[in-house]
């Protein structure tokens, strides 16, 4: 039997595509199901992931690209209290969205 594409050979149907069978092909209810409840918000650990990501890229090409490299004790004690500050002032931000949510699902 020929295997090319273009031969006039008659074609034999792939069983591994053959239609389901069983009691949920027939099954209206089994398809798809009536109420599709869409995403609310942002997909947060993706937005996390891409700003790594990027941070990782950027810091890649400033080596690659031969740019003078910072060295943590150029920045001095007091880039670390900011960056510790800041990271506190995202946690307590999250914290206030999350009593918020809460406040407002007891009301509903």
């Amino acid at each position: 039997m020929s295997t090319s594409p273009w031969s006039s050979a008659p074609v034999q149907p792939d069983p591994s595509l053959a239609p389901a069978t069983g009691p949920r092909a027939t099954d209206p209810v089994a398809r798809v199901p009536e109420v599709v409840v869409a995403p609310r918000g942002p997909n947060w650990a993706l937005a996390i992931t891409s700003v790594v990501l990027l941070g990782v890229s950027g810091a890649i090409g400033w080596h690659l690209l031969g740019l003078p490299a910072l060295a943590l004790a150029q920045l001095g004690p007091s880039a670390l209290v900011i960056t510790g500050l800041a990271f506190v002032l995202i946690g307590q931000l999250g914290l206030l969205r999350r009593r918020r949510r809460q406040r407002r699902r007891r009301v509903d």
